[in-house]
């Protein structure tokens, strides 16, 4: 086991237990059950010398030279997320959205824009079940 101080962006610091052989998505989710934030808003970053950026999700901590003792600085951010929207025609387009702020209005906006189909004719449909606008998209 290892002790790992992690160090939010407040100045904030907790204390974290993770095995020798966890992965980077493993203490991110350990994050997540301590302040509260989704793991894709988490990026994680080291200092062992060099300041180390923890990408790769599925690589072990220990890989990045981190060991017991170690400071993991924490930043949350509120990354884009991307959508992918079909049209009738079978074509899909790219869409980046704030899956935590963003309404189904605003990406059918978006979509109005790039498509050149008015908001009044789009359907969006996810899971079976069609977005309702005003509604945000989380």
């Amino acid at each position: 086991m290892m002790q790992l101080i992690i160090r939010l962006l407040s100045g904030q610091v907790k204390h974290l237990e993770v095995s020798g052989d966890a992965t980077v998505g493993e203490l991110k989710q350990l994050i997540c059950q301590l302040v509260g934030e989704p793991s894709y808003k988490q990026r994680l970053s080291a200092d062992n010398g060099t300041r180390i950026s923890l990408e790769d999700d599925s690589r072990t901590l220990s890989s990045y030279g981190l060991h017991s003792g170690s400071v993991v600085s924490l930043l949350i951010t509120n990354a884009p997320c991307q959508v992918f929207v079909r049209n009738e025609k079978g074509q899909t387009g790219t869409y980046e959205i704030d899956i935590d702020n963003e309404t189904v209005d605003q990406l059918q906006t978006k979509i109005c824009r790039k498509e050149k189909v008015p908001v009044d004719q789009q359907r969006l449909i996810y899971n079976g079940r069609q977005l309702e606008a005003g509604k945000k998209l989380q």
